[in-house]
C-alpha cells in the first residue's frame, strides 16, 4: 500500500512540474533555422596555393605514368606561365595543360571566357616557341570536379567541331 501511495504522489508531482514547464515555454519561440550549413573552416590563400600545386603534381604524375615527358611549366615560370601549368610530350603529341582543383560546391565556375583566354594563350605560346609548331599540339583543361559552366562546355564542343585541338577532362583528386 505504501508503494502505491508513493507512486501516486510521484505521478502528481511530475504532472505539476510538466504543467509549469509548459506554461513557461508556451509563449517562448525557439529559433530553428531551416537550413544550417555545416561548419567549414575557410581556406587560406596559402592553403589554396598548396592545394593547387599538389593537384598539378598529381596531374603531372598521371601523364608521366602514361609515358609522357613532363615539363612543369607553371612551376618554372610562376605567374608568367600563360596559364600553362604542365606540358606533356610524347612521340605523337604535345599537350598544353591547365589544372584547376576547385571543389564541386565552389562558388566560381570556369566560364567560356576563361577557356577562350587559355586557348589564346596557348596559341601565342606555340607561335612564340617554334619547337612546338612542328608537333601535334593539343590544349587540355583538367579539373578535379565538374566545374565548367554550360557556356564553357559549349565553347569547347564548338571548337572541337571546327577541328581545333582543345578538350576538357576531369581527374578525380581528393
Amino acid at each position: 500500500m505504501e508503494l502505491f501511495i508513493f507512486i501516486t504522489i510521484s505521478v502528481i508531482i511530475m504532472k505539476i512540474i510538466v504543467n509549469k514547464i509548459e506554461k513557461n515555454t508556451k509563449n517562448t519561440k525557439i529559433y530553428t533555422p531551416k537550413y544550417k550549413a555545416p561548419y567549414r573552416k575557410k581556406t587560406s590563400y596559402k592553403e589554396k596555393i598548396i592545394k593547387g600545386a599538389n593537384f598539378e603534381k598529381y596531374v603531372a604524375r598521371y601523364y608521366d605514368l602514361l609515358d609522357y615527358k613532363i615539363i612543369e611549366h607553371g612551376k618554372i615560370y610562376g605567374k608568367k606561365d600563360q596559364g600553362i601549368d604542365i606540358i606533356a610530350i610524347n612521340e605523337k603529341e604535345t599537350i598544353l595543360i591547365q589544372c584547376k582543383n576547385y571543389n564541386n560546391n565552389h562558388k566560381w565556375k570556369i566560364r567560356q571566357k576563361d577557356i577562350k583566354a587559355f586557348r589564346m594563350n596557348c596559341i601565342d605560346f606555340v607561335n612564340n616557341n617554334p619547337e612546338y609548331k612542328k608537333k601535334n599540339t593539343n590544349i587540355l583543361f583538367i579539373t578535379s570536379n565538374d566545374i565548367l559552366d554550360a557556356g564553357a562546355k559549349k565553347y569547347i564542343k564548338e571548337k572541337r567541331m571546327e577541328g581545333k585541338k582543345i578538350d576538357y577532362k576531369i581527374i578525380d583528386y581528393y
